[in-house]
């Protein structure tokens, strides 16, 4: 088998077990081996272990999105409410494009998918960040924010399929985002409404 070959092999059988990824717990060497068509000693020759195919999955249908996300926080074009929308938009359309991703993140337990979890929180809590330097946003609790808005950007691709399922839609998304961080936004008057403190309770 030349190189070329063999890395045809191994991205087919990456190919085959992407799909799988959620299911960890029944996620089957033989199974895998069978539909990318090779021997089970022919696929552990390229992974060595479940461990490791299950690895090698996640960095196939995961990494991009790092990219993705990063690249637009780089260039840094928006600021504050439109960052955050715009790392949110991101990671929506790799999940409505790459089918099996948020069910991955959200279902599976096991191997590394809430070390991916805890990454994404960490780039959107980055976008909130520079929202706050920028005098954009208040400086609220950002890692549980970035965990709100990661769960309304995924939580809809797990319904969205089967007999009650529907499309999810980024405009609902983007309200939902816009409605969860309405008070965070740096306006004059809420700037002067939290100076003030709270209106004092009726008599």
């Amino acid at each position: 088998m030349t190189r070329s070959d063999g890395e045809k092999t191994r991205m087919r059988i990456l190919e085959v077990a992407i799909p799988q990824l959620a299911q960890f717990d029944t996620l089957s060497i033989g199974r895998v081996a069978a539909e990318a068509d090779v021997s089970n000693a022919g696929l552990l020759h390229h992974f060595s272990t479940k461990a490791a195919l299950v690895e090698a999955a996640s960095r196939v249908l995961v990494v991009p999105l790092y990219v993705d996300v990063e690249n637009c926080l780089v260039r840094g074009k928006r600021s504050g409410l439109d960052l955050v929308e715009d790392v949110a938009s991101i990671i929506f359309a790799a999940c409505r494009d790459r089918e099996h991703l948020a069910r991955f993140l959200l279902r599976h337990r096991e191997a590394d998918a809430p070390t991916h979890l805890l990454r994404l929180a960490s780039l959107v809590t980055s976008a909130i960040d520079a929202g706050v330097r920028d005098g954009a946003l208040f400086a609220v609790d950002r890692r549980v924010r970035a965990r709100q808005i990661l769960a309304i950007v995924l939580t809809p691709f797990l319904f969205s399929d089967g007999v009650l399922g529907f499309p999810p839609s980024w405009s609902a998304t983007a309200g939902a985002i816009r409605r969860l961080l309405q008070d965070d936004v740096v306006t004059p008057a809420a700037t002067r409404n939290r100076a003030a403190g709270p209106a004092p309770l009726p008599r």
